[in-house]
């Protein structure tokens, strides 16, 4: 639990401070007309290799620490 909320709170940070949620954030990012879409993919295929890093660091961990 403690692991998937803190993987949701670093992502959001991380948006806030690019600017990507509907305030102001430290950076203020400009996309440019008609990038639009490659910016939605790019944040979405970022999303998911994270994601499945994090899993994989998570399930080799598991692996390696389990005890038979």
């Amino acid at each position: 639990m403690a692991l998937s909320t803190g993987l949701h709170t670093a992502w959001n940070f991380d948006q806030w401070t690019l600017g990507f949620k509907n305030e102001p954030g430290i950076f203020k990012t400009v996309i440019e007309h008609g990038y639009e879409g490659r910016t939605q993919l790019l944040g979405w295929v970022s999303y998911l290799c994270l994601m499945g890093l994090a899993a994989w660091l998570l399930y080799s961990s598991w692996k390696k620490n389990r005890t038979l």
